[in-house]
């Protein structure tokens, strides 16, 4: 049986990556090489750290997703249908090629 985490979106922002000096970082305006996405335990905290960066003054979501680990990586939000959100870490995703060019 899969666990469920929680995760935190903003339509504009994207997926809510984790933080960096107190700010929080977002999949959408990702300057960072971060292919994993922060989840939170319960529905609770997540509503209680969106509620701690409600002062930026955007709306934001949390959304159930099944996953047992606290970073989700990209492959696993792509798979549960968050794909439009991570366009910007697909860039920073390494690829492994066994072909000779």
């Amino acid at each position: 049986m899969d666990s469920v985490r929680y995760i935190i979106i903003e339509k504009e922002n994207g997926i809510f990556l984790g933080n960096y000096l107190d700010i929080p970082l977002f999949s959408n305006v990702l300057f960072f090489p971060i292919i994993k996405a922060y989840s939170f335990e319960t529905l609770e905290e997540a509503k209680e750290y969106v509620e701690y960066i409600s002062y930026i003054g955007i709306e934001f979501c949390v959304k159930k997703i099944a996953c047992k680990q606290k970073y989700i990586p990209i492959d696993i939000l792509i798979k549960a249908g968050y794909s439009e959100y991570t366009k910007r870490m697909l860039k920073y995703t390494p690829v492994t090629s066994q072909t000779v060019h």
